[in-house]
């Protein structure tokens, strides 16, 4: 069972114990912000950032790691047009690193730094952004350098997942209410 509850300035989650303790430990980052990721999809820029001042600062570091992760770990193509996107917007790029910073992911964000420097000598070779598609018709060495920024981010994707569901079975208060209402208690 979830409801959102609004705990003290934050909205907090609900999730029943029991819905909590089954998933695998790699996905409990994820469930902790998943409602409000979908309640802003598509949404415009204001209403997303409405919604993200109204979390706590471990919630900000869910919500900004999986705006990021959810649309970067698809593809090499999708890993450099988002890592581009939010580059391109230094708020939401800061926040990105933050929440990197805030679980511990180190190997993570030395991944994400090395990205941000490839994607500014880019910008800065060809004195613009460069799309995807640009970059492999060129045959740069750069597309080797991003595909191996992609691969080492995928073999850390895991791991960070794992760190993140740790951190949040470690500090639960600070992410979700616990339920202890069974399904048919109601």
């Amino acid at each position: 069972m979830k409801s959102k509850s609004k705990g003290g300035d934050f909205i907090i989650e609900k999730i029943n114990k029991a819905d909590l303790e089954r998933l695998r430990v790699s996905e409990r980052g994820w469930k902790c912000i998943e409602p409000f990721l979908i309640s802003v999809r598509g949404k415009d820029t204001e209403t997303k950032l409405a919604v993200y001042k109204q979390l706590n600062r471990g919630q900000q570091a869910l919500y900004m790691f999986y705006a990021y992760f959810n649309h970067a770990k698809n593809s090499l193509e999708e890993f450099y047009w988002w890592s581009q996107f939010f580059q391109g917007q230094p708020s939401s790029w800061q926040a990105i690193k933050g929440s990197l910073h805030y679980f511990g992911l180190i190997e993570m964000l030395t991944i994400f730094d090395e990205t941000g420097e490839m994607l500014t000598k880019i910008k800065k070779h060809y004195n613009r952004e460069v799309s995807f598609k640009e970059l492999t018709e060129d045959g740069a060495s750069s597309l080797e350098d991003i595909s191996r920024l992609f691969t080492s981010y995928t073999a850390y994707s895991e791991k960070s997942l794992l760190a993140i569901g740790e951190y949040v079975s470690n500090h639960s208060t600070e992410f979700i209410q616990i339920s202890t209402v069974q399904l048919g208690d109601e």
